[in-house]
């Protein structure tokens, strides 16, 4: 895993919008984001941008897709199948107006301080200075958890603008994922534009 999440670190660093929580001098909990700027929508939301009635468009079964991944590991190209599959569709689901948008891409917790409040207030970090600090005018997460999807509805505000559901994810016929600890029924893609 380490080539994925090198990639999106690396990318994350560049621009400034990382959030780190610690408890005395031990690194506990981590935010990684991203903006995107209007220039960059038709590469990064390449299935389109602002579309009436926008509807998730998934493939029967992902192995080739998958087979083809850009790296070296079979897992990590499994979940760089799924957050392709949410950054091709989220572009359809954005008001035309907006020029910049944050991208809260992953948020992780030591275990020992789950469900302590250090998960919401890294993703606050986020929610409440990117339009003081980064001009974001909305926001967009995939959720792959239970518990993300939970603080992104409830505490930040934010919508479901849709589903790639865990069973339909499939590889050779077979769900990528399934009988997961937290129960989650897949990717949620939630969205709030900043009012």
């Amino acid at each position: 895993m380490a080539p994925l999440a090198f990639s999106w670190v690396d990318q994350m660093i560049d621009k400034e919008v990382t959030f780190l929580a610690f408890a005395d001098d031990r690194l506990v909990g981590v935010s990684l984001n991203t903006f995107i700027n209007r220039q960059e929508f038709p590469t990064i939301f390449r299935n389109g941008f602002s579309v009436p009635n926008p509807e998730l468009e998934m493939l029967p079964d992902y192995a080739e897709f998958i087979a083809n991944g850009p790296f070296d590991n079979h897992k990590a190209n499994q979940f760089d199948a799924l957050v392709d599959i949410g950054l091709a569709h989220v572009g359809r689901y954005i008001p035309s107006h907006i020029q910049r948008i944050g991208y809260g891409d992953a948020c992780a917790v030591d275990p020992r301080f789950h469900k302590s409040g250090v998960g919401l207030e890294l993703l606050k970090q986020f929610y409440v200075r990117g339009p003081r600090d980064f001009g974001c005018e909305a926001f967009f997460a995939f959720c792959v958890a239970s518990g993300t999807r939970q603080i992104c509805l409830k505490h930040l505000g934010m919508t479901e603008a849709f589903l790639i559901p865990y069973d339909k994810f499939l590889e050779n016929g077979q769900p990528i994922y399934s009988n997961l600890y937290d129960k989650a029924e897949g990717n949620s893609v939630v969205y709030k534009e900043v009012k």
